[in-house]
């Protein structure tokens, strides 16, 4: 069974980065 930690570490990192990189690019633009 998932543990929340795990599922956080999967999927909401590599969103987090791309947030980032969304952000990123928005204030280069």
């Amino acid at each position: 069974e998932w543990i929340k930690g795990d599922y956080y570490n999967v999927v909401g990192f590599p969103m987090r980065i791309i947030l980032e990189l969304k952000n990123l690019g928005f204030k280069l633009s």
